[in-house]
């Protein structure tokens, strides 16, 4: 019962839950972007003009966000940087699709925008479990971690 509920956690713990979240957000909004790559025609009839760009460079920004960028995070590559995509889009589609309505038709895309904001902020990077640390083992001081989010458990008090 103690363990239960201890507020610590080690590095495998971290590296579990940081894997658990990026596969889910990232296969979840992949099926979601997926859907739009594969009807872009009909994407294009529905997608708001943003920013006076024409609906298809929208819909193609929207699909890169939605797909590309959630097979970054599912692959674990550039993590940080392919969420930013991904919190316009989501922000996007909140406030001027959804009219910023948090509880009823915007409710999947607020939860959305809520991982994604983790998944940068969050300040011990994305865990042991991203190709960037498997393939490379690279230390961090010889890479930038804002690039390929190294991780390095002695670094994090993990063994």
């Amino acid at each position: 019962m103690k363990k239960l509920l201890s507020t610590k956690y080690s590095a495998g713990a971290f590296s579990t839950a940081m894997l658990v979240l990026r596969l889910g957000l990232g296969i979840l909004m992949m099926m979601h972007g997926y859907k739009k790559l594969v009807d872009f025609s009909g994407t294009t009839h529905y997608m708001p003009s943003l920013f006076g760009m024409s609906t298809t460079i929208s819909a193609a920004l929207v699909i890169f966000a939605e797909f590309f960028c959630s097979l970054f995070l599912v692959l674990g590559l550039f993590t940080r940087l392919a969420a930013i995509p991904l919190i316009i889009s989501c922000s996007i589609a909140l406030f001027k699709v959804h009219k910023g309505d948090i509880f009823d038709s915007g409710e999947k895309v607020t939860l959305f925008l809520v991982g994604f904001f983790v998944l940068p902020i969050y300040f011990r990077g994305i865990g042991a479990n991203h190709a960037a640390y498997i393939n490379l083992q690279s230390p961090i001081s010889n890479s930038p971690a804002f690039l390929i989010d190294s991780y390095s458990p002695t670094l994090y008090g993990g063994t």
